[in-house]
């Protein structure tokens, strides 16, 4: 996939509300694994809130993370997500402009309390 194609799909995205993706790694196991099924609904900016599980661009691939924290750096809103296999370590920040979409599939809550444990150790 290359930009124009990430560009193609989130335009198919807000036209359609909905896409499937299939899940490439195993980056969000056990929650998300390889070859499952996803589906990437359209979401509001402001919306978006810690532990939602965000697709983006980053790499010059597609990625599926949760979403840690949200900044506001120059006016544009920057995300720093997290992956379920490495939840002590941050990704590198992302821009709006490069999140397409929310995955429908949620973190439990006591996983939830899980990671902040492990992120206060």
């Amino acid at each position: 996939m290359n930009k124009f194609e990430f560009h193609s799909m989130k335009k198919t995205l807000f036209q359609s509300n909905t896409i499937k993706l299939r899940i490439a790694s195993n980056s969000m196991h056990p929650i998300l694994k390889v070859g499952d099924i996803i589906n990437i609904n359209r979401f509001e900016i402001n919306d978006l809130k810690r532990f939602d599980i965000i697709v983006f661009w980053q790499n010059n691939q597609l990625n599926c993370h949760f979403l840690w924290a949200t900044k506001e750096m120059n006016g544009e809103n920057i995300y720093v997500t997290k992956s379920i296999k490495n939840p002590r370590e941050f990704d590198v920040p992302i821009k709006a402009s490069e999140v397409l979409g929310i995955c429908e599939k949620k973190i439990s809550t006591i996983r939830k309390i899980l990671i902040y444990i492990m992120n206060i150790i």
